[in-house]
């Protein structure tokens, strides 16, 4: 057999080289024969990486797939010598750090090292803290005390760089240096298995793990762990009023996995000693419960306050007849004092509300009894005038006393003994849900502060109709397109402070009547047109994106209007803007972006007014700001404006940038720039934040330059 082009294949070469092995007398008598036929063997294609060399001193090819044996003896007498020498160097290593180092480390580091000496030594040195003093073999015994404490103090370092595997020297350990805060903070971002791991490293950081249980709030059940492990985790963490199942949501796949978990749970609460009961309970993205398991949920746990249930989407309008009627057990808690606070705050209500109730009017204990006329015999005669009064004010104390316990009965046990706060997201809850939960007479009217009922599919219609006597703080209602109007009419006394409306695609109503709204967002709604706020405590308004808006066709009525942002409302013009100009005279804060409707801006009485921005507005022709406060103005790319005439003397931020037609700009006459800096570092001395003054002429072709120079002066102060 034979290679291509007539070349000999490998067979063939091992084949002769092995005949050559055999008879070493004829190869070196007949060196000539041998050359030739290693030329003949070597001719042809690729001869020249096969070519032969001949004679006693020539080294034998490289042939692949074998191996000559005086080749393999060759190597296997290195390899001995080299284990000799590392066997020398090792034992010489480990004489010179005898007592410094254990025999096993310095082993380590000679193979991390590949066997180098030199090396091995350096890095042995490093780990140690010696110095050139340290070199020789000999030198481990002359090595005094202080030499041996400074190599004991770098043992953690000599642990760090043998986990490393490098020969350089270890870093300094800072941990010492950190205040407890930092340390403290640190050990919050651990996860629980963490924490258990990190217990059993050292005493300090078993300090630092106490610490955490004692603080730590929620409970988070990590992924694969067992029944009996999540009831010594919550019996552990004694101080934790909640428990999130969130992590271990792909586990609960049937009825009867979710309910060996809320007994595991409810029995790892039992096991406290001294803490405080389950008050919160998450189950987001548990995507398997359903309505029986929010019954098995309110069965389990008497002391809950916080329901979560984000992304249950087979939880319905079942559920919330149980949660409506879900009612907290007073006292519930584990230990004797723990759950007073709960008794306390009741009966300090049902006081205050049953004083309400009667309007502060004196019982008969207090009334003065009628002055006695005569005695007989033991016995008080009384005129008949006393009598009535007597006869009057015992009628009057009955009737006191039966309105209180009226009041109590009334107002006093069902305030706070259902849930404080439940989060719906993505559930399958309609509008019937919500208004099992709010309307009269169930537990939660008169408890729940907050409702979250985002991104679900089934909200519409009227889902949002609040009671009056509702004790709503905050409603969260994002992402929920079945929407189209939404009327919220409360008494005075309403406690709502909080609405979020956010992305409902199909809104193009709103009529919110509130007085102690704080806060509204309405942003993202594409169809939104009209908009009825009578908001007296209304601060925050957002209409981000509502390219429907009209405020011409709107109502508002918010005197103490702070942040008002109406960013890329296409719709919005002067007309609208104008006829909500009352509301704006206590505003500090304006967007207008994008509002590619609005031709002017004017504000005279808006005096408070201390940022605005226009930019976008490409029909804008005029402004005209009245606010000696104002101090940013940003009107980059108003192609169209003309004029801009503002009554401050305090601007430091200022953008002008692509307005090509501006030809006249007018700043009120004011302090001189020194004062302004001044103030201004009072300000930053205050707490607020100081800004880098800033003006932006580019593209301004039409404004002069004396008018830029009497800019840059007035906001850069040069």
């Amino acid at each position: 057999m034979s290679g291509r082009a007539g070349a000999p294949s490998r067979s063939q070469q091992a084949f002769r080289w092995l005949l050559q092995g055999d008879d070493d007398d004829e190869r070196r008598g007949n060196g000539s024969k041998g050359k030739q036929a290693g030329d003949k063997g070597s001719s042809g294609k690729g001869g020249g990486r096969r070519r032969s060399g001949s004679g006693s001193g020539s080294k034998p090819p490289f042939i692949p797939g074998f191996k000559l044996r005086c080749e393999a003896e060759a190597e296997a007498a290195a390899a001995g010598s080299s284990a000799a020498v590392a066997g020398s160097d090792l034992e010489s290593l480990q004489q010179a750090f005898a007592g410094v180092l254990d025999a096993e480390l310095v082993a380590d580091v000679l193979a991390s090292t590949g066997g180098d000496a030199a090396a091995a030594m350096e890095a042995l040195l490093s780990l140690t803290g010696g110095g050139e003093d340290v070199a020789s073999p000999g030198a481990a015994g002359e090595a005094d005390a202080p030499a041996s404490q400074a190599a004991v103090s770098g043992t953690s370092s000599a642990v760090m760089a043998e986990a490393a595997g490098s020969s350089a020297p270890a870093a300094s350990c800072y941990w010492d240096t950190l205040p407890q805060e930092m340390k403290q903070l640190v050990f919050e971002q651990l996860s629980l298995r963490d924490l258990a791991r990190a217990a059993r490293a050292c005493r300090e950081f078993a300090g630092y793990v106490r610490e955490q249980r004692r603080s730590l709030r929620t409970v988070t059940v990590p992924e694969g762990v067992s029944y009996a492990a999540v009831r010594g985790l919550v019996a552990a963490f004694a101080g934790a009023e909640g428990v999130a199942l969130s992590r271990c949501a792909a586990q609960l796949r049937f009825p009867h996995e979710y309910e060996a978990m809320l007994r595991a749970v409810q029995l790892g609460e039992q096991d406290r000693q001294g803490g405080v009961p389950i008050r919160s309970m998450s189950l987001a993205r548990c995507d398997r419960i359903s309505d029986a398991a929010v019954g098995e949920l309110c069965d389990t746990f008497t002391s809950l306050q916080r329901v979560d249930l984000t992304r249950c989407v087979e939880v319905g309008d079942t559920g919330m007849t149980r949660l409506a009627a879900y009612t907290r057990q007073l006292g519930g808690s584990i230990s004797a004092g723990s759950g007073s606070s709960d008794e306390e705050e009741e009966e300090d209500w049902q006081a205050d509300a049953a004083a309400e109730a009667v309007g502060g009017m004196q019982l008969a204990a207090d009334a003065p009894s009628p002055p006695a006329v005569g005695t007989t015999g033991g016995r008080a005669f009384e005129s008949p005038d006393s009598a009535v009064r007597r006869i009057a004010a015992q009628r009057h104390a009955a009737m006191l006393a039966r309105s209180a316990r009226e009041a109590r009965s009334q107002h006093g046990r069902p305030r706070d003994l259902g849930l404080r706060e439940l989060v719906l997201k993505e559930t399958s809850v309609s509008a019937r849900g919500t208004k099992l939960l709010l309307q009269p007479g169930s537990t939660t009217s008169k408890s729940l502060r907050v409702l979250d009922v985002s991104r679900c599919p089934n909200i519409a219609g009227d889902a949002l109709d609040l009671h009056p006597r509702c004790v709503l703080e905050s409603l969260r209602a994002a992402g929920c397109n079945g929407l189209r109007s939404v009327v919220i009419q409360l008494p005075a006394e309403a406690p709502l402070r909080s609405l979020n409306l956010e992305s409902c695609r199909q809104l193009h109503e709103v009529v919110l009547v509130a007085r102690q709204l704080e806060s509204a967002s309405f942003s993202h709604c594409g169809q939104l047109r009209t908009v009825s706020l009578r908001c007296r405590c209304l601060r925050e308004l957002k209409a981000v994106n509502c390219g429907s808006l009209s405020l011409a066709a709107s109502e508002l009525h918010c005197p103490a209007l702070q942040e008002a942002n109406f960013f890329g409302c296409r719709q919005l013009d002067a007309e609208g803007l104008e006829a909500a100009a009352p509301s704006l005279t206590k505003c500090t804060s304006l967007d207008l972006t994008g509002c590619t409707g609005l031709s002017r801006l004017l504000l005279p009485d808006s005096t408070a007014l201390r940022s605005i921005s226009v930019a976008g507005c490409g029909v804008l022709r005029q402004v005209l700001l009245a606010s000696p406060a104002l101090t940013q103005l940003r009107a980059a790319g108003c192609s169209r404006l003309m004029e801009l005439r503002l009554g401050t003397a305090a601007l430091c931020h200022l953008d002008l940038e692509n307005c090509g037609h501006l030809r006249e700009v007018q700043l009120s006459e004011g302090p001189s720039r020194a004062s302004l800096d001044a103030g201004s570092r009072a300000a930053e001395a205050g707490g607020e934040r100081r800004r880098k003054p800033a003006l932006v002429l580019r593209g301004c072709t039409s404004l002069p330059d004396q008018t830029k120079q009497r800019l840059r002066e007035a906001v850069l102060g040069s």
